[in-house]
């Protein structure tokens, strides 16, 4: 193993157990490390998609029109699918590393962009947990199930539960890992304490929970 293979994986392995001392070893040359991180979490994501996708096939032919090769209509919508699932993973890594930026910068002091966005790389290491589940998953539920599951979801109404629901959609088990771990990126990328830290990193992600009550795309 070379020594870059061993800096990437001590590193990874740092985060997951010493976030605290595993941080501070994260410079802005990692950048493309913690790129590579959101790359696999985009590709895990992706495939969950797909293969949910794939389990909507009864459905789709429950709507019964004569003449539809539904066949051929998942063929075609899977590129885009996959398409959509590695560009949202990708926007919701950086919106919200955009706003650690911001309210950092307001609420804590000046630090290197760079090095930030490189250590929320590293943060959004449980969100790969959270797609490889969700893979799992896709790959043993039952088309009856996925549909009862998809009929239940009932949709909010009126601006406090969409608030509400975005909420409950980011500050999953996996996101507050996210949190805290970028609570740990901003107290090393800054030099601040854990309070100003938490503080700057909460701050960011309840405007981020606003926003998505709004752009949900995000």
């Amino acid at each position: 193993m070379s020594e870059n293979d061993k800096g990437f994986m001590s590193k990874i392995f740092g985060v997951i157990t010493s976030p605290r001392r595993a941080f501070q070893d994260i410079e802005e040359r990692d950048l493309r490390t913690g790129l590579l991180i959101v790359l696999l979490v985009a590709v895990l994501s992706a495939w969950a998609g797909i293969t949910y996708f794939s389990k909507t096939e009864l459905n789709l032919q429950a709507a019964g029109q004569s003449g539809i090769d539904f066949e051929t209509i998942k063929s075609r919508m899977m590129p885009f699918i996959a398409i959509g699932g590695i560009v949202s993973t990708f926007i919701r890594w950086l919106v919200p590393s955009l706003l650690v930026l911001l309210t950092a910068k307001v609420l804590v002091g000046e630090g290197s962009s760079r090095r930030m966005l490189a250590m929320t790389g590293f943060a959004f290491i449980p969100m790969a947990a959270q797609q490889l589940l969700r893979v799992l998953d896709a790959m043993t539920i039952s088309s009856a199930n996925l549909a009862a599951l998809a009929a239940s979801q009932l949709n909010a109404t009126g601006l406090v539960g969409k608030i509400f629901n975005q909420a409950i959609g980011v500050f999953t088990v996996f996101g507050l890992l996210t949190v805290l771990l970028s609570t740990y990126a901003v107290s090393a990328n800054y030099g601040a304490d854990t309070r100003k830290s938490a503080t700057a990193t909460v701050a960011a992600y309840l405007i981020y929970v606003l926003l998505r009550a709004f752009i949900p795309i995000i």
